[in-house]
């Protein structure tokens, strides 16, 4: 009985690409637990985006230190994905993507998971966005390409290949 419905809500999913889901949990404490570091780590990066004037007045490079540029000296394919989210709050979309390209593919994925979270907590409901496997896998070969490609400009940067 129970695979017969999985197999009728799998059917429905390849048609309906946007559904409206039940939160299941049961009270704030709950949703604090699933949902409280996610969104308290989108809160702050926020709060930065709003006072800081460019990507650069953050004091990311102060507090935190990439474990792979202090191994390699090299940037590593997140590096600069805050200063990228404080540019696109400020819309200056060009430096976003100077800054990192990848957060053209991020950005969107956090905004979608801080929308989910928060409806879930006030409404119980929640939206819920069914990529097909072959949308997933673009993306996955669109971020390991830019990964790649960037580390590889690094290298060739810092030994004058090219």
């Amino acid at each position: 009985m129970v695979h017969a419905e999985a197999r009728t809500y799998l059917n429905i999913m390849k048609h309906n690409l946007i559904s409206i889901q039940t939160a299941k949990f049961a009270g704030w404490k709950e949703w604090f637990s699933k949902f409280g570091f996610e969104f308290a780590v989108f809160f702050l990066i926020f709060f930065f985006a709003i006072f800081a004037s460019r990507p650069e007045d953050i004091p990311a490079n102060r507090l935190f230190n990439c474990p792979f540029k202090s191994i390699t000296g090299l940037d590593c394919p997140g590096c600069g994905l805050t200063r990228a989210f404080i540019a696109i709050c400020h819309a200056n979309f060009a430096e976003a993507f100077r800054l990192n390209a990848l957060s053209y593919i991020i950005v969107p994925f956090f905004l979608y998971r801080l929308l989910r979270s928060f409806t879930a907590g006030i409404f119980r409901k929640y939206l819920e966005i069914y990529l097909p496997v072959q949308a997933i896998i673009v993306i996955i070969l669109i971020g390991a390409v830019y990964a790649f490609g960037r580390i590889a400009l690094e290298i060739g940067m810092r030994f004058h290949l090219f």
